[in-house]
C-alpha cells in the first residue's frame, strides 16, 4: 500500500542517515561544535554532506505532504526529523547524562530510526490535516 511505501522510504532514510552519523566520523558532535566556535571549514562541509541528505529528505517529504503543501510546512519538517536525529549525537548524550550505556549498536540504531520514522510521520500527518491537505498515510 501507498501508506507502507511511505514509511518504508522514511524509515529507510532515516536509519541510513543514522549509521552515517554515528559510525566513523561523528558529524554530530563537529556540528554542535559548530554551533558553539564556528569556523569555516564546517560550511564547506555543509555544502558538500549536508546539503545533499537535506535535500533528499526534502524531496521524501514534499512525497509525503503532496504538491499543494505549504513548503515553509515541509521545510520545518524536514529540520524536526533531522533534529530528532542529531538528537542522539554521543556529544549531546554525554553531556546530557542521559544513558551512560547507549554505545549506537545496531539493535540501538535500528530502535531509534523506528521511533524517529513513526513519530515524523505522525507529525507531518497533523501538520498537513491541520492545513486542510490531503496525505495518504
Amino acid at each position: 500500500s501507498r501508506r507502507n511505501i511511505v514509511r518504508d522510504l522514511v524509515s529507510a532514510f532515516v536509519r541510513s542517515l543514522l549509521y552515517r552519523m554515528y559510525r566513523g566520523v561523528d558529524h554530530g558532535s563537529i556540528f554542535f561544535r559548530e554551533m558553539i566556535e564556528p569556523i569555516p571549514a564546517v560550511r564547506k562541509m555543509h555544502v558538500e554532506l549536508t546539503q545533499p541528505v537535506l535535500d533528499g529528505l526534502l524531496g521524501i517529504v514534499a512525497r509525503i505532504a503532496g504538491e499543494a503543501a505549504d513548503q515553509d510546512l515541509v521545510r520545518s519538517c524536514v529540520f524536526s526529523i533531522m533534529g530528532q536525529c542529531f538528537f542522539y549525537s554521543p556529544l549531546h548524550l554525554r553531556h546530557m547524562k542521559s544513558d551512560p550505556d547507549f554505545d549506537f549498536s545496531d539493535r540501538q540504531l535500528d530502535e531509534i530510526a523506528a521511533v524517529v520514522t513513526r513519530f515524523s510521520l505522525g507529525g507531518i500527518r497533523e501538520i498537513m490535516a491541520v492545513q486542510k491537505k490531503e496525505v495518504f498515510l
